[in-house]
């Protein structure tokens, strides 16, 4: 192989060394393999599982006043996610499926990365979820907060 190709690690033709993706099966070069909607709306729902009884139990405490159980769910939620992330790089339920955050160069995200991530979380649910849904039909199975933060999910190996 010469120094102006690369190998696709998946059909192992020569491709171009500046190209991204396969000219034959459109995989990305890089090696990383990206996780799709599924296994991510998978790991996301067991997320949900393991915080539904915390926030249960916040919302008996505080509910005689409901700004301060939901500002209480929205902390517990935010340290959860934002701990997870900044450090495991993934949340246990993307762990459980060996999924792993990072940025879209392969390096680990960092605390600045995480915070942009979880606003683009927050606009991935104000636009009803399209946000989410992108994953399915990009390339590069990225959703609006994998956008906004310059990450890609894949399977950790």
């Amino acid at each position: 192989m010469t120094t102006d190709s690369r190998t696709c690690p998946y059909c192992s033709t020569l491709n171009s060394a500046t190209a991204s993706y396969c000219s034959d099966c459109g995989k990305d070069l890089s090696g990383l393999e990206h996780a799709g909607f599924w296994i991510r709306f998978a790991a996301i729902f067991i997320d949900g599982l393991i915080l539904i009884i915390p926030n249960i139990i916040i919302s008996a405490i505080a509910s005689g006043d409901l700004g301060t159980g939901l500002a209480l769910q929205l902390l517990l939620n935010l340290g959860y996610v934002l701990g997870f992330w900044m450090s495991n790089g993934a949340t246990p339920g993307k762990m459980i499926f060996g999924l792993k955050i990072v940025r879209r160069d392969g390096e680990e995200i960092g605390p600045s990365t995480a915070v942009a991530r979880y606003v683009g979380y927050i606009l991935s649910w104000i636009t009803f979820g399209i946000g989410f849904l992108m994953i399915a039909f990009s390339r590069e199975k990225r959703g609006l907060h994998d956008l906004v933060a310059d990450t890609i999910v894949v399977r950790n190996r």
